[in-house]
C-alpha cells in the first residue's frame, strides 16, 4: 500500500500558533520543573554523603572507647 499525502485544511491559522505557543510554554516549564528537581537530588545526595561521614566518625570513636574499655592493658 503507497502512503499517500494527507491535506488538512486549517481555518484559522491564529488557533495553531496558540496551541503551537502553548506547548513551547509546557516543555520550557517541564525543563524548569526537571532541573529544580535534578537540584534537589543533588542536595539530598551531599546531605547524605555527610550523614554517612558522621556514622563513621561516630562509629570510630565509638569504637576507640569501647577497645579502651575492653581492653584498658593498651593504653
Amino acid at each position: 500500500m503507497d502512503q499517500m499525502p494527507v491535506f488538512v485544511r486549517i481555518h484559522d491559522p491564529s488557533e495553531i500558533n496558540q496551541l503551537v505557543d502553548e506547548l513551547r510554554n509546557a516543555i520550557h516549564e517541564t525543563r524548569e520543573i526537571l532541573t529544580t528537581i535534578d537540584g534537589l537530588s543533588k542536595q539530598e545526595a551531599e546531605k547524605i554523603d555527610a550523614w554517612r561521614s558522621n556514622f563513621a566518625e561516630t562509629r570510630d570513636k565509638i569504637s576507640v572507647v569501647t577497645n579502651t574499655l575492653l581492653e584498658p592493658e593498651r593504653i
